[in-house]
């Protein structure tokens, strides 16, 4: 399986409530309206979505996160008004810790960059790695992760 290849760093689980099967719950419409609704939806976050469904990753030192739902990505960038300080990005991560993973282009670096809560301004975000990818099997950016 994909996830046994995962950065050492990393553990993962699923979240039940949002699987339908063992593992997933297939892409739906609305799934699909609302990723439609951004300008860029990262390659490795959408495999990884469509192979697994929303699951959370668990770092040694208790960081943790779990991909947002497409529903649930639209609604935390355009229902709570992001779009105005953080245009043209895609929110990736939720869950326990309060930071979000976005990706995105600021300032002409395109990659995954993560923001507090309350953040205003996409010059806020901090650069992790040039993709989730990146961060969950190479363990790139995971010492900025965990300094911030």
């Amino acid at each position: 399986m994909l996830l046994d290849d995962l950065h050492p760093v990393w553990t993962y689980e699923f979240i039940p409530e949002l699987q339908s099967g063992p593992y997933k719950r297939p892409l739906t419409l609305d799934d699909l309206e609302c990723l439609a609704a951004f300008q860029t939806v990262p390659s490795d976050y959408l495999a990884l979505y469509v192979e697994f469904g929303s699951v959370q990753f668990n770092a040694e030192d208790g960081y943790n996160f779990d991909l947002l739902t497409p529903i649930d990505a639209y609604d935390y960038h355009f229902a709570q008004g992001r779009t105005e300080y953080l245009p043209g990005l895609f929110p990736m991560t939720g869950g326990a810790s309060a930071r979000t993973l976005y990706f995105g282009s600021i300032d002409g670096r395109t990659g995954a960059y993560l923001f507090e809560p309350g953040v205003s301004r996409a010059s806020d975000g901090i650069y992790i790695a040039p993709s989730l990818f990146d961060i969950l099997f190479r363990g790139q950016g995971v010492d900025v992760m965990k300094a911030n």
